[in-house]
C-alpha cells in the first residue's frame, strides 16, 4: 500500500521546459472508461431510433409527399443550372442571342428577320467549313438587327406611353398593348369592350357632375364629354368633334353626337384598326420590311 492516502496527493514529476507544449498521455481511469460506453451506448440507440422513425415517416403519406417533393426539387434545380448554363452560351454568341430576342418579336417582324438570319449563319459555317475567315451573320446580329431592335424599341415607346399603359391596365383592356398584332376579329371584341367602358364611364361622370332621375343638362354633359376626350386622347385617338367642343363658347349642337361616337362600338373599331394599321406601319419600316 502506497504510503499516500490518495493517489492524488502522490508527488507529480517536474515540468521539463523543451516538452512543456506536448501533450501528456494520460491513462484511463475505469470511470472515464465506463462513462464512454454508457455514451456510446445512449449514441447508438438514438441513432438505432432515429433510423426507425425515418423508415416510418417515409412509409406515410406525408413521408412520400415529401420524398416526391424533394425529388422535384432536385430536378427542378438541374433545369435551373441547365438553363443557367444555356443562357450564359447564348450571352457569349451574338447570334444566339438575336435569335433569343426575335423570339418575343410579334411574328409579322419575327420570321422575315429570322429567316435572313439563318441564312446567314448557314452561310458563315459553309464558309468556315472550306477554311475561310467569315463573320456575316455576326456582323448582321451585331450591327444590323440591333439596330432594328433599338428602332423598335423607340417606335413601341412612343405608342405605349404611360398613360397609355397605366389606362389599359386599369380599365383591363390588356389587349391595347398588342394592338398591332390583332386581327379584326379582335379589334371588333376590343371596340365593344372599349364602347362600354365609355359608356359606364360617362354615367358615372353624369352622376358625379349633379344629374339627377336621368336628366342630363348641356353643361353636366359637356363636363362628362371633356372628360372623355382626355382619356381617348391618351389611347392616342382624336375625339369627336374636339376643336368645336373644347373652345370657351363650344358648339352645343355637336355634343349629344360626340358622346354617341364615343359609346359607340363601331366608331372604335373604325378607330382602333386605324390606329393598329399605323402602328404596326411604323414597327415595319423600324424593322426595314
Amino acid at each position: 500500500m502506497s504510503e499516500f492516502a490518495w493517489s492524488w496527493n502522490e508527488p507529480r514529476p517536474a515540468i521539463d521546459p523543451a516538452r512543456f507544449t506536448e501533450r501528456r498521455q494520460e491513462t484511463e481511469t475505469d470511470l472515464q472508461r465506463a462513462i464512454r460506453y454508457y455514451l456510446e451506448a445512449d449514441k447508438r440507440a438514438q441513432e438505432e431510433q432515429e433510423a426507425k422513425e425515418e423508415a416510418f415517416f417515409a412509409q406515410s403519406a406525408m413521408g412520400k409527399k415529401l420524398m416526391a417533393s424533394l425529388e422535384e426539387a432536385g430536378q427542378r434545380e438541374k433545369l435551373a443550372q441547365s438553363i443557367i448554363s444555356k443562357r450564359r452560351a447564348t450571352e457569349q454568341d451574338p447570334v444566339a442571342r438575336a435569335f433569343a430576342t426575335l423570339k418575343a418579336l410579334p411574328v409579322y417582324l419575327r420570321e422575315p428577320l429570322s429567316r435572313h438570319l439563318s441564312f446567314l449563319r448557314k452561310k458563315q459555317e459553309a464558309d468556315r467549313q472550306k477554311g475561310k475567315k467569315s463573320w456575316q451573320a455576326e456582323r448582321y446580329a451585331r450591327g444590323t438587327l440591333r439596330k432594328i431592335f433599338e428602332r423598335l424599341d423607340r417606335t413601341d415607346g412612343r405608342w405605349l406611353t404611360p398613360g397609355y399603359r397605366s389606362l389599359a391596365g386599369r380599365e383591363r383592356l390588356d389587349d391595347l398593348l398588342y394592338l398591332p398584332q390583332l386581327n379584326k376579329h379582335q379589334i371588333q371584341t376590343l371596340a365593344t369592350m372599349t364602347a362600354a367602358m365609355f359608356s359606364s364611364t360617362f354615367e358615372t361622370l353624369c352622376d358625379g357632375f349633379g344629374a339627377r332621375d336621368g336628366e342630363l343638362t348641356m353643361d353636366v354633359m359637356l363636363k362628362a364629354y371633356r372628360m372623355l376626350a382626355r382619356i381617348a386622347l391618351r389611347l392616342h385617338i382624336m375625339p369627336p368633334h374636339y376643336e368645336a367642343l373644347n373652345k370657351s363658347e363650344p358648339d352645343t349642337e355637336l355634343l349629344p353626337g360626340a358622346i354617341l361616337r364615343l359609346t359607340c362600338a363601331d366608331w372604335w373599331k373604325r378607330k382602333l384598326w386605324l390606329l393598329r394599321c399605323e402602328w404596326r406601319e411604323e414597327q415595319l419600316r423600324a424593322a426595314c420590311l
